[in-house]
């Protein structure tokens, strides 16, 4: 009995090792077959990858560029009624939405950290932008111009990467006016002039026809508050020629010549005024556009 038992002991071994040998034997062929499969399944097109990549982000920037041109284009309404602090928000808004849109693009395999670099860096150029935008405006918008320099900084970094990995439309110029540096410093020189000159025409307001001491204090008054702004390009020229009527036209005052007095406070009333509806601000200085 126990010798039958021991042969069928080891006849079962003997199954389980001839399976164990089928199953060695599949295995086997399976590793060989594994490292061709595995190299075709790891072979990919990082040029292409990088190329989808591109095309999404290039997606995003070019939906910025259309939102802030309408954006920058309504910046002088948005201000003039809500003030810095509300044009800094919109552009806020749109920098915050076209990051989120960048970030959702997948980079190719080894581009990961450039690709990361690039958005961190325009995300700190926008958001400084906006910053810079919806700052207070202090003497000579020295803010302003800090703001900006760090902002163009980052932006630099971030169109080197952008032409390196493609993404060629995030590096592109916005079109359209007050949509850069310049027109950013235009829009808020405009804004804070017609607040200054609001302030000097109430004054006028007040005071009798006859107290000459009191016209020529609410013009110095003015016209120092004026000469804090920062003159922004390409507007620069302009301001000057107002700047110098209007300091003819004090002189002219002080001296009693009331012709002359007149006539150049006209003429740098007229360069103001003008300016600040090119400007697109539909009440500067308490005055309205034509059209309304």
């Amino acid at each position: 009995m126990t010798r039958y038992l021991l042969a069928a002991v080891a006849a079962a071994g003997g199954v389980i090792f001839a399976t164990g040998c089928s199953l060695g034997g599949a295995d086997a062929a399976d590793t060989q077959a594994s490292p061709t499969t595995s190299a075709a399944a790891e072979e990919v097109d990082v040029e292409a990858l990088r190329g989808e990549w591109a095309a999404e982000v290039n997606d995003a920037c070019g939906s910025r560029a259309e939102r802030l041109v309408r954006v920058a284009r309504d910046l002088p309404a948005t201000i003039e009624r809500r003030g810095f602090k509300a044009g800094g928000a919109r552009l806020e808004t749109i920098a915050d939405e076209t990051v989120a849109e960048m970030r959702e693009a997948e980079p190719a395999p080894g581009d990961e950290d450039r690709a990361a670099e690039m958005i961190d860096r325009y995300e700190e150029a926008w958001a400084l932008e906006a910053r810079a935008v919806g700052a207070p405006y202090k003497t000579r918008d020295n803010r302003f111009a800090s703001l900006m320099d760090q902002a163009d900084a980052a932006r630099e970094e971030a169109d080197a990467i952008a032409a390196e990995l493609g993404a060629d439309e995030c590096a592109k110029k916005v079109p359209g006016p007050y949509a850069d540096r310049n027109g950013f410093a235009a829009v808020r020189w405009g804004m804070r002039a017609s607040e200054i000159c609001r302030a000097r025409n109430d004054v006028f307001k007040s005071l009798r026809s006859t107290d000459t001491a009191g016209f020529e204090r609410a013009d110095e008054q003015f016209f120092a508050e004026m000469k804090t702004l920062a003159r922004p390009k390409p507007y620069a020229k302009r301001i000057n020629r107002f700047m110098r009527d209007y300091a003819g036209h004090m002189a002219a005052l002080k001296r009693n010549d009331v012709d002359e007095s007149n006539r150049l406070s006209g003429r740098a009333s007229s360069l103001l005024y003008d300016l600040g509806f090119e400007l697109a601000y539909d009440r500067f200085c308490g005055a309205r556009t034509v059209s309304q």
